[in-house]
């Protein structure tokens, strides 16, 4: 599947622009989701319900930054939109929350 994102940041008077990244997405991975380097990533919970998958996910950086995530999709078809919100937390920068609407289609097998 291919996804795009459109993300408001409270207090930024710049609206960051769309970004787009491709991820094999199957029945027992339904999260979409763009893994970054140098972290370590753990779901913390992850519910299916009919079409609908909500998460929260945390993420540790190597230079002790802490990201926490929950979002849901709602996949119909070949397509699927949702929402979700970080809270990002860098030691000695305070915290920045986020919120995320995303999209995608299929584009076809996972390869």
């Amino acid at each position: 599947m291919g996804s795009h994102g459109k993300m408001d940041m409270p207090g930024m008077p710049m609206q960051m622009p769309v970004m787009t990244h491709t991820q094999c997405i199957t029945k027992k991975d339904m999260i979409p989701q763009k893994p970054e380097k140098n972290q370590d990533c753990k779901t913390i919970s992850s519910k299916i319900n009919d079409n609908t998958v909500s998460w929260t996910i945390q993420y540790r950086g190597k230079d002790g930054t802490t990201t926490e995530s929950s979002g849901r999709v709602t996949y119909k078809n070949d397509k699927f939109d949702g929402t979700f919100d970080m809270t990002v937390n860098q030691p000695g920068q305070g915290k920045m929350k986020m919120t995320q609407r995303i999209s995608g289609k299929r584009i076809g097998e996972c390869r």
